[in-house]
């Protein structure tokens, strides 16, 4: 009779954890939801009124004319010939460095350009 009274115990315990478990994954979902309703939300309002959210641009050409595009080959490789520390900590941070690769990159891009006279809008753009 003892024998089954910490058995009892152990099922008890368990019950309530499971039920502790599942109230705070139905309260995560119900925020999730709301979340996603949010973002449906907003969605809709986007392609309702496509022109509100295309950026503008700071000349008078439309968003989507002509335009250049560059990608960096070998971003590690620059980063590594313009500092000692790019090449130890470009396996570490990979990522970090080719931001700021081409955030240099886009600062030569952009006094080369002035250089010549032209106006540009030069920006990094990352990728999805």
């Amino acid at each position: 009779m003892f024998g089954a009274f910490p058995t009892m115990i152990w099922i008890a315990v368990l019950l309530v954890f499971n039920l502790l478990a599942a109230g705070t994954f139905a309260a995560v979902l119900v925020v999730q939801r709301a979340a996603l309703a949010r973002l449906r939300t907003e969605l809709e309002a986007m392609v309702r009124e496509p022109v509100a959210w295309v950026p503008a641009t700071s000349g008078s050409n439309p968003p989507f004319g002509e335009h250049i595009t560059i990608q960096l080959l070998n971003p590690m490789q620059l980063a590594a010939r313009q500092s000692r520390f790019a090449d130890r900590f470009g396996t570490l941070t990979p990522a970090l460095i080719r931001r700021m690769v081409y955030q240099k990159a886009a600062v030569v891009v952009r006094q080369q350009l002035q250089d010549y006279g032209a106006e540009a809008e030069v920006a990094v753009h990352r990728g999805l």
